[in-house]
């Protein structure tokens, strides 16, 4: 989900850099705080960390990543 939402953003965010509108401007200021709400949820959510640190810990992580390794190697 961030990936999807970090390349939707930076499409948005280089519009707002190379080709201001009035509009656009308004859109991206009223995304800004929503964005950082979104960002600051996720770092401080406890259940989401220790899931990852119990997939972390798991004896099935070696196969998981090796998995991820596969899937972003082609």
């Amino acid at each position: 989900m961030d990936d999807r939402l970090h390349t939707m953003w930076s499409i948005v965010a280089h519009l707002h850099s190379v080709l201001d509108s009035k509009e656009l401007r308004k859109a991206y200021n009223t995304c800004l705080p929503k964005l950082s709400d979104y960002s600051t949820r996720m770092s401080h959510n406890k259940a989401l960390y220790q899931a990852i640190v119990d997939i972390a810990s798991s004896d099935a992580y070696p196969t998981i990543y090796a998995v991820k390794r596969r899937h972003h190697s082609k």
